[in-house]
C-alpha cells in the first residue's frame, strides 16, 4: 500500500497501525516522491490526498491509471467538494474520506478495498486458467483419461465418468464442459448428498402451491440449460427419479413438480459415480435403459496409486488451491513417503492431509506424512480403552466409515460388505443425520 500525503505523522500513524494486519505501507509525501516508489515497484492500493504540494491527487491519479496502474484507490482530503467527490466515484475510486478521519475507520476501509482487489485478481486468474485449459497429467494413466475427455468435448454427448471415490471426476466434468464451451452454464448436483424428497425438486424445480408453501422455482435441469449439468453420484439415484431422468434425456423436456405442461430444455449431461452401475442393474437398484442412456462416451479414472507421476504437480497445484503460504514446502524425504502410500481415499484424502499439515505444521516444513500415520491410530501408552458393547463398536465403525467415503452411502455399503438399504435403515435407527 502507498500512502501519498505530505502530513508525515499522519502517514506514518497509519504505517503503525496497520502493521499488525500485514500491509507493509510505503510512504510518499509528494507526487514526484509517488512517481518514483511507483517507477520501482507495484502496488496494491493507493491512499491518495487530493491537496499536495506538488499538484492534485486526481489529477495524478489519471496520470498513473494512463500508465497501467490497476490497483484500488481510497482518497482522502482535508478540503472536501462536491466536485472532487463526484470525479472521484467517476475514477472508480472505492472510498472518499474527509480528513480528521478515524484511523480504525480508515483501516477498515484499507482491509475491505484489499479484499475486493483480491477477489477480482483471483476471479481474473481462473478466467484465464478457465481459458488456457486445465493442468495435464503425466502419467499414462490419467493421460489416456484426459485424451478421451478432450474427443468428448467435441460435441454435446451424454459422458459417463465412472472411478473410485476422489478420482477427480468434478474435475474431469469441468474440463470437458470448459473444453466443449465455457461460456455457458455449469451446474453440479450431488445426487446423494440430497434426502429423497428434495431431489426430484432441485432437479426439476417446483410450480407455486405445489405443496404448501411451495414458489416457483427452476430446478438446475432449467438452471444448466444450453450449458452442462453434473450428476454427481447418479448411483444414487432413488428408481422413479431414474425413470424421470431417463425421460429427460429421451424426450430433452421436464415436468416441475406440480407442473401441467412440460418445459424444453438442452442441458448436457455428464454423470459421475463411483458405482459399478452394471451390478446395481443386477440387484434391482439401477434400470439397465438408463444406464444404456448414460453410457454413450465412458471414461474410466485412474485411482491415485495408479499415477503416481502426477504426485509433485498434483501436491503443487493443491498447495496453491490450499492458498499455501508461498515459503510453504515438503520437508525432505516427505514427497517419496506420500508417493508410497496407497491412498484409498485418492485425491480427496490428498487434498485433506495437505490442509492438516497447512494448519499444523510451520509453513516451511511441510511433513503430511505424519498425519497420514496419525489417520490409522497409532499405539499410545496411555491407559487402556473401556470396553464398548458389539453394538456400539458397530455403530462407531459404521459412522467412521461413512466419514472416511466422504458420507458416500453406496460405497460405504460396499466397504462394509451390507447393502445400501440395510445401511440407511442402520442410520435412521441411530438418528444420524448428514452433517453437509
Amino acid at each position: 500500500m502507498l500512502v501519498v500525503d505530505d502530513e508525515k505523522l499522519f502517514g506514518e500513524s497509519i504505517r503503525d497501525h496497520l502493521d499488525e494486519d500485514g500491509v507493509e505501507v510505503l510512504l510518499a509525501h509528494t507526487l514526484a516522491d509517488a512517481r518514483a516508489l511507483l517507477a520501482e515497484q507495484s502496488v496494491d492500493l493507493m491512499l491518495l490526498d487530493n491537496d499536495l504540494p506538488d499538484g492534485q491527487g486526481l489529477a495524478f491519479l489519471g496520470e498513473q491509471r494512463a500508465l497501467g496502474f490497476d490497483g484500488s484507490v481510497l482518497v482522502v482530503t482535508g478540503s472536501p467538494s462536491l466536485d472532487n467527490a463526484v470525479e472521484a466515484m467517476r475514477m472508480g475510486i472505492l472510498d472518499y474520506l474527509d480528513k480528521p478521519v478515524a484511523l480504525e475507520e480508515l483501516r477498515l476501509a484499507v482491509l475491505r478495498s484489499l479484499e475486493e482487489l483480491w477477489t477480482v485478481r483471483r476471479e481474473q486468474a481462473q478466467s484465464r486458467s478457465r481459458r488456457a485449459g486445465p493442468e495435464r497429467p503425466r502419467s499414462a494413466a490419467a493421460t489416456e483419461a484426459w485424451a478421451a475427455a478432450e474427443r468428448a468435448a467435441r460435441s454435446d454427448t451424454t459422458v459417463l465418468l465412472t472411478g473410485e471415490t476422489g478420482t477427480g471426476k468434478t474435475v474431469l466434468a469441468r474440463a470437458i464442459h470448459d473444453w466443449w464451451n465455457a461460456s455457458r452454464p455449469f451446474v453440479s448436483v450431488n445426487c446423494g448428498a440430497l434426502p429423497e424428497n428434495l431431489i426430484e425438486a432441485e432437479l426439476f424445480g417446483t410450480e407455486a402451491g405445489a405443496f404448501t408453501g411451495a414458489k416457483a422455482r427452476k430446478g438446475l435441469f432449467e438452471a444448466a440449460d444450453g450449458g452442462t449439468l453434473l450428476l454427481d453420484e447418479v448411483g444414487e439415484l432413488p428408481l422413479h427419479l431414474q425413470t424421470k431422468l431417463l425421460t429427460v434425456l429421451d424426450e430433452g423436456v421436464i415436468r416441475p413438480i406440480g407442473g401441467h405442461r412440460s418445459r424444453r430444455v438442452s442441458a448436457r449431461v455428464i454423470a459421475a459415480t463411483n458405482v459399478d452401475l452394471e451390478a446395481a442393474v443386477a440387484a434391482g437398484d439401477f434400470r439397465e435403459d438408463l444406464l444404456y442412456r448414460l453410457d454413450v462416451f465412458r471414461i474410466e479414472m485412474p485411482p491415485l496409486r495408479e499415477r503416481r507421476g502426477d504426485m509433485p504437480e498434483l501436491i503443487e497445484r493443491l498447495l496453491r488451491q490450499l492458498e499455501a503460504p508461498p515459503t510453504a514446502a515438503l520437508a525432505e524425504g516427505e514427497l517419496e513417503a506420500l508417493m508410497a502410500h496407497s491412498w484409498p481415499g485418492n485425491l480427496r484424502e490428498l487434498r485433506n492431509v495437505l490442509d492438516r499439515a497447512l494448519l499444523l505444521d510451520p509453513v516451511s516444513t511441510l511433513r503430511p506424512s505424519q498425519h497420514l500415520r496419525a489417520s490409522r491410530g497409532q499405539r499410545s501408552d496411555g491407559p487402556a480403552p473401556s470396553l464398548e458393547s458389539l453394538a456400539e463398536v458397530e455403530r462407531a465403525h459404521t459412522l467412521r466409515t461413512l466419514e472416511v467415503m466422504d458420507g458416500h452411502r453406496q460405497e460405504t455399503a460396499r466397504v462394509l460388505g451390507i447393502g445400501v438399504s440395510t445401511l440407511r435403515r442402520k442410520l435412521k435407527e441411530w438418528g444420524y443425520r448428514d452433517p453437509r
